[in-house]
């Protein structure tokens, strides 16, 4: 029998130490871990996080090693009692937060539900597309079908061990490719890349096609060196027999814009990449033998078990997409 909520400490306690079943207690308890492991990291210490679930540390440590049994990662570094995140510990944590968040909103489905709410839709996106795709296409979409609840998620290409095969998500529109078994994808937009640099760079007066030797030694703003633009952009520099020489690398688009905007230096980009950034405070120049960035919807599960709300959102994101063509 499950703990309720007016459950007492030791009637969990009790629990904790009673030989385990099958089922409905193994979920329950590995949330409750998931729980424990997110308490122990903001609070810093397992009694810390045994005051919060009401817990002694003995049930908490228990929590936690169950969990690292379960998961097959070392979330924690323990020396002389005292807790430090692993690098897989960190990750799991990032999840970990997602998931009991996921799980938090389930008394709001519930309620959704019980409203008569149509459903729910989980959207899947990437930085790059947010404001200028995503953010139109739901607005037009709620207009409609209001009675549609969303959650939209912004993960990046980086987190792609993470969720390109998830099955949390009904639909999602990203750049691609994405090479993933579990993943469909329709391509709806190809755009060439571009060199963005500040206004009244000096690159603007060439007035013709920028090769790689012409940018190979200004300040270049990057992409991370796992990523798929940072890999067609090191291929482009080698086929044009030029040297990358990268000075500034990070992993969002937003900021690579706005850091060209600020005279950081330049970048390689597809317009749709900067978006978000005033038009007045950069160019993009044409380059020779220009890469291209692919877009389009992703998807989930089968055409024959999508949701209908889902499919009528992807026109939508289909739609504006177009609009950058």
């Amino acid at each position: 029998m499950l703990a309720n909520p007016e459950s007492t400490l030791a009637d969990i306690e009790s629990q904790l130490t009673a030989p385990r079943n099958e089922g409905v207690y193994n979920r329950y308890m590995k949330i409750k871990g998931l729980k424990a492991f997110a308490l122990v990291v903001s609070e810093g210490s397992l009694l810390a996080a045994g005051t919060a679930l009401e817990l002694s540390e003995a049930a908490v440590s228990r929590l936690i090693s169950d969990l690292e049994k379960d998961s097959g990662l070392k979330l924690f570094d323990r020396d002389r009692r005292q807790l430090s995140l692993t690098d897989e510990g960190a990750k799991f944590h990032i999840e970990a937060l997602r998931t009991l968040e996921s799980f938090e909103q389930l008394p709001a489905l519930a309620s959704g539900i019980k409203q008569s709410r149509e459903e729910f839709l989980n959207v899947v996106t990437m930085p790059r597309l947010a404001s200028a795709v995503v953010a139109p296409a739901v607005a037009e979409f709620t207009r409609s079908n209001p009675r549609v609840n969303i959650k939209i998620d912004i993960r990046t290409r980086s987190e792609g061990d993470v969720w390109f095969g998830s099955a949390v998500y009904d639909v999602g529109v990203g750049s691609l490719p994405i090479f993933h078994p579990r993943i469909i994808s329709q391509k709806h937009l190809c755009l060439d890349v571009m060199c963005m640099v500040p206004a009244a760079h000096r690159l603007t007066n060439l007035h013709r096609r920028l090769s790689p030797a012409d940018i190979a030694y200004e300040n270049l703003i990057t992409q991370g060196l796992s990523t798929l633009d940072r890999k067609q952009m090191e291929a482009w520099f080698r086929n044009g027999d030029a040297q990358l020489c990268q000075t500034i690398e990070t992993n969002s688009p937003d900021l690579l814009g706005a850091l060209v905007a600020e005279g950081a230096g330049i970048a390689l980009v597809d317009a749709l990449a900067v978006s978000g950034v005033s038009s007045e405070r950069y160019a993009l120049l044409q380059v020779e033998n220009p890469y291209s960035i692919d877009y389009g919807t992703l998807w989930f599960s089968p055409p024959e078990t999508r949701k209908q709300s889902a499919i009528k959102l992807s026109h939508l994101f289909e739609k504006h997409l177009a609009k950058w063509a």
